[in-house]
């Protein structure tokens, strides 16, 4: 099934007959089992759960949408995607279908550094890579930040950021990091512990 079918199978899961919808949700497999991207999931999955505090008792059809297993490791793949992904799904009481392997400290501390840099005032843009390069013991004993360092290629060169701090004494889960947030310090100037330290300091004490 082509790809650029997809707005069709969206006007089809926002159908108020439920046949419609579960032909739609079929094809969406289709779909998913050719290569979904993220971006497309996401229009795919608000689509097909929009209403579904209303409908969820009664329209189990929906349920075939999130199960497409392709599209979920697609969604959750993605570290723009992926704490998104995670909400929505405990909104529905679904989280069972995140994929394990994405369900991490590490990878939700990356999804929140993410979405920070692709905010319009900052990086205004998702990196191209990012890399965990340390980890720091944050105010309590159950509280970690994660260094980072990302690039782009409009950029020359790998640059620090750092996310956090979260809880790690609980099963893992996405948060906010109060204190996530980069200068955009080029990596090979300072050592992880210099860029944390850093880091920390100017956004205990901006100028």
């Amino acid at each position: 099934m082509n790809l650029a079918r997809l707005p069709k199978v969206i006007e089809m899961l926002r159908s108020s007959d439920q046949v419609v919808r579960k032909q739609a949700a079929l094809r969406l497999k289709a779909l998913a089992e050719n290569g979904l991207t993220a971006g497309e999931c996401r229009l795919a999955f608000e689509a097909a759960t929009e209403d579904w505090g209303h409908l969820k008792k009664i329209d189990m059809s929906r349920v075939l949408v999130v199960a497409a297993v392709t599209a979920l490791e697609s969604v959750a793949a993605s570290a723009e995607m992926r704490n998104w992904f995670h909400f929505a799904l405990t909104s529905l009481g679904r989280t069972e279908l995140f994929p394990p392997r994405f369900a991490t400290h590490e990878a939700f501390a990356e999804s929140n550094m993410v979405s920070w840099l692709a905010f319009p005032t900052e990086l205004a843009r998702t990196p191209h890579e990012i890399e965990l390069m340390a980890t720091f013991p944050g105010a309590t004993s159950d509280q970690r930040y994660y260094l980072f360092r990302f690039r782009t290629h409009e950029y020359d060169g790998w640059m620090a950021g750092l996310s956090g701090p979260f809880s790690v004494g609980a099963s893992p889960a996405p948060a906010e990091g109060k204190a996530t947030w980069s200068s955009f310090t080029a990596w090979d100037k300072k050592t992880p512990r210099e860029h944390f330290e850093k880091l920390t300091e100017i956004r205990r004490h901006p100028e």
